[in-house]
Parts: C-alpha cells; structure tokens; sequence
C-alpha cells in the first residue's frame, strides 16, 4: 500500500473518531442540560417549600394543626441540606464541563492530526510530481542525443 493510500486511511480514522467524539459531546451537553433544569427545579421546590414553612410559621400560634405542621417541617427542614443538594448539581456541572472541555481538546488533536497527514501527502505528492518531472527531462535529453547521434549518422553516411 503506498504511504498516500495509508495516510488517507489514517485521515479517515481520524474522522471517524471526531464523529465519534461530537456524538459524546452531544450527549454530554445534553446531560448539562438536563441536570440545569432539575437543579433549576430543586431550586424552585426550595423556595416553594421555604415559602410553605414561612406560612406555617405566620400561623403557627392560631391552631394547633399548623403548629404540628411546623414542627413536621422543621424537623425535615435542613438548610444545610439544600445547600449540599444544590452545589451537588454545580459539581455535576462542573464535571460535564470538564469532560466536553477534554472533549474538545480531543477533537482538535485529530484535526491537527487530520492537518498534518494531509501536510504529509501534500509533500509526497510533490516529490512525486519532481520525481516525474526530473524523469521526464531526462527522457527528452536522452532522445535529443539520440536524435543528434542519428543526425550525425545519417550526415556521415551520406557524405
């Protein structure tokens, strides 16, 4: 197989593995995106439930159902805990960003890798292309002598 042949086979490995990478990419954006609206979800929930504790507070002293209520709610309202479940959601983003980031960083190597094997042929190419052209002048040269040579002949023969 000649080095062009090769190349253009590692060119189309190196296009294979970007397609391959941008489907993982887009399943990764979409993972980021998804995990944005549930957090944006979480976070709405907690302002919900914070508003509903507030009103239960507001009442609290009026009867004794809201006051069992409020104690319900204390006792499974952490703050702590939607704090660690919201940067829960900020570190899953973080990590999805540094995975498309590393994604990326890929996809550029193979096209720098794509660059340099069309660099590659492209200098194959032309060493063929001076290769043929040195042959072909030398050919010529070699039937210009041949021809002078059988000029020389015929003019001896003749005189």
């Amino acid at each position: 197989m000649s080095q062009i042949s090769q190349l253009e086979l590692e060119i189309q490995g190196c296009q294979e593995n970007i397609r391959n990478l941008q489907a993982k990419r887009g399943q990764l954006e979409e993972a980021k995106r998804q995990n944005g609206m549930v957090a944006n979800e979480t976070g709405t929930y907690i302002m919900n439930r914070r508003s509903y504790a507030g009103n239960i507070h507001q009442y609290n002293g009026r009867t004794t159902i809201s006051k069992r209520i409020a104690e319900k709610i204390e006792a499974n309202y952490s703050r702590t805990e939607e704090i660690n479940l919201l940067n829960n959601y900020d570190a899953i983003d973080s990590e999805l960003k540094k995975e498309i980031q590393k994604i990326d960083d890929e996809i550029e190597a193979q096209n720098e890798a794509i660059r340099d094997k069309q660099r590659r042929i492209e200098a194959i190419r032309e060493e063929e292309r001076r290769e043929q052209e040195r042959r072909e002048r030398e050919q010529r040269e070699r039937e210009q002598r041949e021809r002078e040579e059988n000029e020389r002949r015929r003019r001896g023969t003749i005189r």
